[in-house]
């Protein structure tokens, strides 16, 4: 038998430059990849986003659409008075005189019936949806609380003297100032503690690896800009047309999500980056104006007989054209009704910025 001697085999150097061509092959289709790993990176990332941010959208209109009165406060809460009470992170008691001063500007003096008809103050919930858009202090941004305080409305009498006549201002003319009291408040009361609602939505898992910035008013990027779109048409994007956007017809509130890392998104020199998303929280009120929010309750009137007497009540309805109690004094008025034309308002302080807090307080009808 022969041995066949005829057989070949790759030399050293072929290897060598087979493995070198591989290599060229391997090193392009992987310089390839590359970009297509992070176009895929980034549309999981925008994804994921923006399953967060719909979640967030549910949660501010399950939260807002039904109320029957809104009022938004950025960078600072008031007092009855008009005065700042607060900036940024408030304590519980400032917290409180704003949902108080709320009350009595929306329902101060509104009556219901008791079991045995005889008339009572209102009592219900009143809530405020927190949002703090600066750090919370453990490095997480754009933070959304809600709180539920149960209430019972204030009331408000107005004094008579011991004729039965009402006591008229008086004013002192060198200060402009009236010098007598012609007039009791009594402020809704609160429940001890408010309650902290826990919404599955709102979500703390969600704050791992996003931060994000709440912006009152309808946004769009524009060359990597964020600014409020020109509802007004008039050629400039500003605080006009947030106010456009910001009504009872037409809420709006814009929402910059961005990586946790990079921290909150500031508005005024930041610029979208492929890693940011921007989208909007749009939608109307609905029990806002509605005859069945208007029409649920009586408005009384209070009188004191004297600064020392008792306080004498008369209640009428809405319609103006019935009493809801027995007492017939000659000198009982109505009394008009809570100012609706600033049903939804928003107040800002003068130096309010993107990263203040801002609040929503808030009723819903089905919780009176």
């Amino acid at each position: 038998m022969k041995n066949n001697k005829n057989l070949k085999g790759f030399t050293l150097v072929e290897l060598v430059i087979v493995m070198a061509i591989f290599s060229l092959i391997m090193f392009g289709a992987l310089r390839t990849l590359d970009p297509l790993e992070k176009i895929v990176k980034h549309a999981n990332t925008q994804e994921s986003s923006s399953a967060v941010v719909d979640n967030i959208k549910h949660y501010f209109e399950d939260s807002l659409r039904y109320a029957e009165h809104v009022e938004v406060y950025r960078g600072a809460l008031i007092d009855e008075d008009g005065d700042s009470i607060a900036v940024d992170d408030s304590s519980t008691a400032d917290e409180e005189i704003a949902v108080k001063s709320f009350l009595k500007r929306y329902y101060e003096d509104r009556v219901t019936g008791n079991s045995s008809g005889s008339p009572v103050p209102l009592t219900g919930k009143v809530r405020m949806l927190k949002v703090k858009n600066d750090d919370d202090g453990t490095g997480n941004y754009g933070i959304v609380d809600e709180y539920e305080w149960t209430f019972t409305a204030g009331t408000s009498y107005q004094r008579i003297d011991d004729t039965g006549k009402r006591v008229e201002p008086v004013i002192d003319p060198a200060t402009g100032k009236q010098t007598n009291v012609t007039e009791f408040h009594t402020p809704a009361s609160l429940d001890a503690s408010k309650t902290k609602l826990t919404r599955s939505v709102i979500n703390k898992g969600y704050y791992d690896n996003y931060a994000f910035t709440f912006i009152p008013g309808y946004c769009e990027s524009v060359a990597g800009n964020v600014q409020y779109v020109d509802i007004n048409s008039d050629g400039t994007s500003d605080n006009s047309d947030k106010e456009l956007s910001t009504t009872s017809a037409f809420f709006s509130m814009s929402v910059v999500v961005n990586p946790k890392d990079e921290g909150a998104f500031d508005m005024s020199s930041d610029k979208m980056g492929a890693s940011y998303m921007l989208s909007s929280i749009n939608f109307s009120f609905v029990n806002i104006n509605s005859a069945f929010v208007t029409n649920k309750f009586y408005y009384p009137v209070y009188y004191k007989e004297t600064e020392s007497g008792a306080i004498s009540t008369d209640h009428y309805d809405n319609t103006e054209t019935g009493t809801f109690g027995e007492d017939g004094h000659d000198d009982y008025a109505y009394k008009s009704l809570p100012n609706r034309a600033t049903i939804f308002n928003e107040v800002a302080s003068t130096d309010a910025n993107y990263s203040d807090c801002i609040y929503f307080i808030y009723t819903l009808p089905d919780q009176m």
